[in-house]
C-alpha cells in the first residue's frame, strides 16, 4: 500500500475485540449461573456429615452409659457430650422416655431420640432438604426438611 508515495505495510492486530470479550464473559456468566447452586448443594450435603456424626456418636455413648447403669441417660449432661456438633453447624437435642426418668436405677430411663438441627445463624439452616436428623434407641434413623414432612434425603 502507497501512502503519498511512500511504501507502507500493516500490520495485523493483536488482542482481542470488545466483542470477543464480552461473548466470553457471557458464556461465564451462564456457566455460573448453573454451576453456583449446583456448588452449594454439593457442600450443604457433605456437611450434614457433622450432623450424622453428632447423633449416631451421641446414641454410641448413650448405648455404653445404658450398659453400665441399666438405664438411658436422662441428658447430654449425663453422657458428657456437647449440645454442638464438632464443627458447630448443628445443635443437639435429647428427648427420653418416660419422661420425667432421672436416667439412673431409680427412674429408669427406657428410651431416647437423639436429634440434631442447624444453627440458625450458619449456612447449613438454609439446607432445607434436611432441617432435623434422628435416630432412636432402635437406631432407626429419621429426618424431616424445612415443611416438617419426612425426608429421605438426608442419611
Amino acid at each position: 500500500m502507497t501512502v503519498f508515495g511512500m511504501k507502507t505495510t500493516m500490520k495485523p492486530t493483536q488482542g482481542f475485540t470488545l466483542i470477543e470479550i464480552m461473548i466470553a464473559v457471557a458464556i461465564i456468566a451462564i456457566i455460573s449461573g448453573f454451576a453456583y447452586p449446583s456448588y452449594v448443594k454439593h457442600i450443604q450435603r457433605a456437611k450434614r456429615v457433622d450432623a450424622q456424626t453428632a447423633v449416631l456418636e451421641a446414641a454410641q455413648r448413650q448405648e455404653a452409659y445404658y450398659i453400665r447403669n441399666n438405664s438411658y441417660a436422662k441428658d447430654l449432661t449425663q453422657l458428657e457430650f456437647n449440645s454442638i456438633s464438632s464443627e458447630g453447624l448443628y445443635n443437639l437435642t435429647m428427648s427420653v422416655t418416660p419422661t420425667g426418668c432421672t436416667g439412673n436405677h431409680t427412674t429408669v430411663c427406657t428410651g431416647f431420640a437423639m436429634t440434631a438441627s442447624p444453627v440458625t445463624t450458619k449456612p447449613q439452616a438454609q439446607d432445607s432438604e434436611c432441617q432435623s436428623l434422628t435416630v432412636n434407641q432402635l437406631g432407626t434413623k429419621s429426618a424431616k426438611d424445612a415443611n416438617n414432612s419426612a425426608s429421605t434425603k438426608c442419611w
